[in-house]
C-alpha cells in the first residue's frame, strides 16, 4: 500500500486491520 513504510508502522496496521476484520469473518461464517 504504503511503498515508503516502517516495518513497525506496517506491522502494526496489519494487526489494527486483523483485529477489526476478525468478528467480519466470524460472523460471515456463523450466517
Amino acid at each position: 500500500m504504503i511503498p515508503s513504510a516502517d516495518p513497525s508502522q506496517v506491522d502494526s496496521t496489519a494487526h489494527i486491520i486483523q483485529v477489526a476484520l476478525t468478528p467480519v469473518f466470524l460472523l460471515s461464517g456463523i450466517a
